[in-house]
C-alpha cells in the first residue's frame, strides 16, 4: 500500500498568573500523518449487523477511530474512514464487507426474500406476474436513486 505523508502543526497556549504578571505558555505540536493512498478497487466497508458479535476488534484496530459501537454493533463513520481495510482483515466472523461484497449480499437477500412467496404460488403465470411486479418496483427505486445522485452532483 502506498502512503502520503502530511505534516500537521498545531499550537495551544495556557495563560498563567505569576507574581502579578501574566505568562503565556505556548506549546507547538508537529507530527506527520501517514495516510494511505486510496486504491480505486477498494470501497467503503460495510458492517453486516446480523453477523457482528460485538468483539470490538475492529474498533481497536481502526487507525482513525472511524468505528463506534452502537447498540452492541459496529458502525463505520463514512467521513472518517480512510478505506485501509484493517477492519475487514481483523474481523473474526467476517461481518465487515467491502462494497462489492455488500452488494452481492443484498442481491442474495433480495432473491431469498422473493423465493418464499414464489414457492407458495403454484401457477406459472402468477409467478411471472410476481417477478414482473418486483422488477417494476426495483426500476422505480433505481430511478429515484439515479435522480438523487444527479441532484447531489449539481449541489457540489
Amino acid at each position: 500500500m502506498s502512503f502520503i505523508n502530511i505534516i500537521v502543526t498545531s499550537a495551544s497556549y495556557d495563560i498563567i498568573r505569576y507574581d502579578e504578571c501574566i505568562v503565556y505558555l505556548i506549546t507547538v505540536y508537529t507530527f506527520i500523518l501517514a495516510l494511505p493512498i486510496i486504491n480505486e478497487d477498494w470501497n467503503m466497508p460495510w458492517v453486516n449487523k446480523k453477523k457482528c458479535v460485538s468483539c470490538k476488534k475492529c474498533v481497536k484496530r481502526c487507525p482513525v477511530d472511524a468505528i463506534d459501537m452502537v447498540k452492541g454493533k459496529a458502525l463505520i463513520t463514512d467521513d472518517k474512514c480512510i478505506y485501509c481495510g484493517k477492519c475487514v482483515k481483523v474481523c473474526p466472523v467476517k461481518a465487515i464487507l467491502k462494497d462489492r461484497e455488500f452488494v452481492e449480499l443484498r442481491i442474495r437477500d433480495n432473491l431469498k426474500a422473493l423465493k418464499g412467496p414464489l414457492s407458495r404460488n403454484k401457477g406459472k403465470n402468477a409467478r411471472k406476474r410476481m417477478i414482473k411486479s418486483r422488477i417494476r418496483q426495483l426500476r422505480k427505486q433505481q430511478k429515484v436513486i439515479r435522480g438523487t445522485i444527479r441532484e447531489l452532483k449539481q449541489i457540489t
